[in-house]
């Protein structure tokens, strides 16, 4: 788990650039930017949205197996 300050004004900028890349969250959106981030710096291929979205999932269903 990472937790970053932003200001308001910062914050709102990151929501609205959530919606215009269609993420439905926030840490979706950051998770995303840093999977990118690491992978430009690797001779790795970022993973696609499709990758990301699978993994995503994964870890939800997981989480709810958890609960159960």
């Amino acid at each position: 788990m990472i937790s970053l300050r932003l200001s308001d004004q910062e914050y709102r900028e990151l929501k609205d650039r959530c919606a215009v890349t269609g993420d439905v969250s926030v840490s979706e959106f950051v998770r995303a930017a840093t999977l990118r981030a690491l992978a430009s710096s690797e001779t790795v291929a970022p993973p696609t949205y499709l990758e990301m979205q699978v993994a995503t999932l994964l870890y939800r269903l997981n989480k709810l197996e958890q609960k159960i």
